[in-house]
């Protein structure tokens, strides 16, 4: 009895306070998570565009001091800011450091596009669409907007190449769509939006009708490109030896059924016969529908022939004004 004892005291101890705090029977830890699941799923309602956006704009909202002073910099000041973060994702990329090359990538964008949260208190209210307003830079002259596009879509490009390495395949169709609202002739995007079309294992025949697509909307922009020629030869070979092997299953099954059938009508042969019989009988048994056809023809031929020479029996009898 001490033993056992020992052993439950042993067992509570290892418990955590609000796991051996119990309301109505239920641990306070269960009812925690209960609470927040809840909570989640409610602020979840009051922010469906939010988690609609690219995650780069998500993740803007929690830009840190570096990125805010950025934006309140002259356009030079501010480029240059942009382009030591845009290097700086550069060297993390060539190193596979995948994930530090986003986060560094996200800065540069945010330095001129980002998400405002317009609620002081979104922190404890968590986010809500109502109060959630898209920011970005607005140029002074020509110069400053053929500048930052520029670097915004080499940015959205680079994001693009680096979701694809880790299979985030949804958010690189998001970052080849801006880069191609700034750059509608974006070759670079239009090839890695296509990989990404086709990069989920679940893709279907859509998702490889828009790769084909961008392809050919790439080749007519720039038809000197081999990577897109290569592409496009690599997709339509695949599609064509899909075509084959069901037209070759389907053949195959069509095939196997027919010899089914033959063999089955050979093996009802008396086995103690002849096999030279065997082989004239089922010679003669192919044949009889054949036979029977012509057969049936004749017979048709036949009687037609008779009925033509009633009819005209009849007609001369009727003429010398004789019944028959």
């Amino acid at each position: 009895m001490i033993g056992q004892n020992d052993d439950e005291h042993d067992s509570i101890g290892e418990l955590s306070p609000l796991e051996q705090t119990k309301i109505n029977g239920t641990p306070l830890s269960v009812l925690i998570k209960q609470a927040a699941d809840l909570k989640s799923a409610q602020s979840a309602s009051l922010r469906k565009n939010f988690d609609r956006l690219p995650t780069y704009l998500q993740n803007s909202i929690f830009s840190n001091c570096e990125v805010i002073e950025a934006r309140n910099k002259p356009f030079e000041s501010r480029l240059s800011d942009a382009m030591k973060f845009k290097n700086m994702g550069n060297l993390e990329l060539r190193e596979g450091k995948y994930y530090e090359s986003i986060a560094y990538y996200e800065m540069s964008i945010s330095v001129f596009r980002w998400i405002n949260n317009m609620n002081p208190n979104w922190k404890t209210e968590g986010i809500k669409d109502e109060f959630l307003q898209e920011e970005y830079f607005r140029s002074a002259n020509e110069s400053e907007r053929i500048k930052c596009h520029e670097l915004l879509v080499c940015l959205y490009t680079n994001l693009a190449i680096v979701y694809l390495k880790i299979g985030y395949f949804r958010q690189a169709v998001l970052s080849c769509n801006d880069a191609l609202e700034l750059d509608p002739v974006c070759v670079k995007a239009l090839y890695l939006r296509s990989k990404a079309r086709l990069g989920p294992k679940s893709g279907g025949s859509a998702e490889e009708i828009l790769a084909m697509k961008d392809l050919k909307t790439a080749r007519k922009i720039d038809p000197s490109n081999d990577i897109i020629m290569k592409e496009l030869r690599r997709l339509h070979s695949g599609r064509a030896q899909i075509k084959n092997k069901f037209k070759s299953m389907f053949k195959g099954t069509f095939q196997s059924q027919t010899n089914r059938s033959v063999r089955g009508k050979m093996t009802n042969f008396n086995s103690n016969s002849n096999p030279c019989k065997q082989v004239s009988s089922m010679k003669n048994k192919m044949s009889m529908p054949t036979k029977r056809k012509n057969l049936i023809r004749h017979l048709i031929l036949v009687a037609g022939l008779t009925r033509l020479l009633a009819l005209f029996i009849k007609s001369i009898c009727i003429s010398k004004g004789n019944k028959v």
